[in-house]
């Protein structure tokens, strides 16, 4: 909140693959309009490079498939929703 880290997940490494499926659980979240997810994909090595990324939320951070995704996971805050979103390349 306030642009605060509330949580960190690592997963596993990606390799040579081009997709992974990971899924994100979130406990209840008191104030869903002033808050946003951004998942980050690091390059590990020599300088822990940052390669894309997507952020799921409201339309003021987030856009297209991403704000759709957020608006379903409100609207339905006790069912898993699952979507596929495409990296956005830093």
């Amino acid at each position: 909140l306030q642009g605060k880290e509330l949580k960190n997940k690592k997963t596993e490494p990606l390799g040579t693959r081009e997709s992974f499926d990971e899924s994100f659980v979130f406990q209840k979240i008191p104030d869903p309009a002033n808050v946003n997810v951004r998942i980050t994909l690091v390059q590990h090595g020599f300088l822990n490079k940052q390669v894309a990324f997507v952020v799921l939320g409201g339309e003021m951070v987030s856009k297209g498939r991403g704000v759709a995704h957020w608006k379903a996971m409100l609207e339905h805050p006790e069912e898993q929703v699952c979507e596929w979103q495409d990296l956005q390349l830093f």
